[in-house]
C-alpha cells in the first residue's frame, strides 16, 4: 500500500514537471523580442511561436494549484502559509531586482552604452530599485503570492466548494464588463481573472481520484467555454490548451517520463528567474553576430539561453554562497 501511494505522488510530480518543463520554453520565447537585432522574418517567426504557446505563465498558475496543500485549518496555520509563500515568492523577487539593477548599473558604469542611470536619485526610485520587479517576467511571483493567499484566506473564512462555484461563475461574467487582454501573459491587470481561475482549477485537479478528476475537469470547462462565447475573444482558448496537455501528460506516463528526460520541469523556476533581464539578451546577441538575425537564430537563442539558465541554477544548488540567488 505504501509503495502505491509513493508511485502515484511521483507519477502527479511528474506530470506537473512535464507541463512546466513544455511552458518554459513558451516563457523564453515570449521574451525575444529584439526588434533591432533579428530580420522581419525572424520576428514574424517569434510572434507566430508567442501565439502558439501563448498558455505559457497560465500554466505555471495551473500548476502551482496543481501543487496546493490544502486549506488551513487555523489562523495561524494561515498565516504560517502567507508567511511561506512570502519567503518562497516575494524575498527571491526582490533579491533577484536588486541583483539585476547592480549589474546593470555596473554596465552602465563602463560607458558603453547609452541608457539613462539605473541608479535612483530620490526616495521614490529608491523604493521602486528595490522593490519593483525587473525583468519581463518577475511581475509573476508577486502575482502568485496575492493569489495564493487570497485563495487561502478565502477558502479558510468560507470554504473550497463555495470558492470554486464563485470562481466560475465570475470568470465569464468579469469579460462581460472588463477588457479581454490582447495577450495571455504579461502583467496586465485584466489578466487576473484568468491567471486566478487556472490556479483555482489547479487545486480543484489535484486531487488523486480519477474519477472526481474527470468530473472537476469538465465542470471547469463549461466557464472557460462560455468566456470564450461572451468575450468574442481567443485568449481564455489558452486555458483549454492548459487542461489538454495536462490531461496528455496525466493519461500517458511514458510520454511524460521520455519528456521528463530533458529535465526542462526539474530547472523551470532557474530557467524562469534567470533567462532575463540579461541572459537572454546576451545570447541572443551572440547567436546574431555568428548565425545572423534570420529565422535560423531562433532556436540556438532558445537552446543557449536554457542551458546557461541550467548552469545558473546548478551552481547556486551546489555552493552555499549562492543559497540566496536558490530558486
Amino acid at each position: 500500500m505504501i509503495i502505491r501511494v509513493i508511485v502515484k505522488k511521483n507519477l502527479r510530480l511528474a506530470e506537473i514537471d512535464a507541463l512546466k518543463g513544455l511552458a518554459i520554453v513558451g516563457v523564453v520565447v515570449a521574451h525575444i523580442s529584439f526588434e533591432g537585432r533579428l530580420s522581419f522574418d525572424s520576428l514574424q517567426a517569434v510572434s507566430w511561436l508567442k501565439y502558439l504557446l501563448g498558455w505559457c505563465v497560465i500554466a505555471f498558475f495551473f500548476a502551482s494549484g496543481l501543487l496546493y496543500s490544502g486549506t488551513p485549518v487555523s489562523r495561524q496555520g494561515l498565516f504560517a502559509y502567507a508567511k511561506k509563500k512570502f519567503l518562497r515568492l516575494i524575498v527571491p523577487c526582490i533579491t533577484f531586482s536588486i541583483t539585476y539593477r547592480l549589474i546593470l548599473v555596473g554596465i552602465y558604469m563602463t560607458g558603453y552604452f547609452s541608457w539613462e542611470s539605473p541608479l535612483p536619485s530620490t526616495i521614490t526610485e529608491g523604493f521602486y530599485f528595490i522593490f519593483s520587479p525587473v525583468g519581463p517576467q518577475f511581475y509573476f511571483l508577486y502575482y502568485l503570492f496575492i493569489v495564493t493567499t487570497v485563495v487561502a484566506t478565502i477558502e479558510y473564512l468560507l470554504s473550497k466548494e463555495i470558492l470554486m462555484i464563485a470562481s466560475m461563475i465570475f470568470l465569464p461574467l468579469l469579460y462581460m464588463f472588463i477588457s479581454v487582454p490582447e495577450s495571455g501573459f504579461g502583467p496586465e491587470y485584466a489578466l487576473l481573472p484568468i491567471y486566478c481561475y487556472s490556479y483555482l482549477a489547479g487545486c480543484a485537479l489535484s486531487i488523486q481520484n480519477r474519477s472526481k478528476k474527470i468530473r472537476w475537469l469538465f465542470m471547469l470547462l463549461v466557464p472557460v467555454l462560455a468566456t470564450i462565447y461572451l468575450s468574442n475573444n481567443y485568449i481564455a482558448c489558452y486555458i483549454l490548451i492548459v487542461f489538454l496537455l495536462y490531461a496528455l501528460f496525466y493519461s500517458l506516463p511514458l510520454l511524460t517520463t521520455y519528456f521528463n528526460k530533458t529535465g526542462l520541469g526539474s530547472y523551470s523556476s532557474g530557467i524562469y528567474v534567470w533567462h532575463a533581464p540579461i541572459v537572454l539578451p546576451f545570447v541572443s546577441i551572440v547567436c546574431v553576430k555568428v548565425i545572423g538575425g534570420g529565422p535560423a537564430v531562433i532556436l540556438p537563442i532558445i537552446v543557449f539561453t536554457i542551458l546557461i539558465c541550467v548552469v545558473f541554477s546548478r551552481i547556486t544548488l551546489k555552493y552555499d554562497v549562492f543559497r540566496l540567488w536558490r530558486f
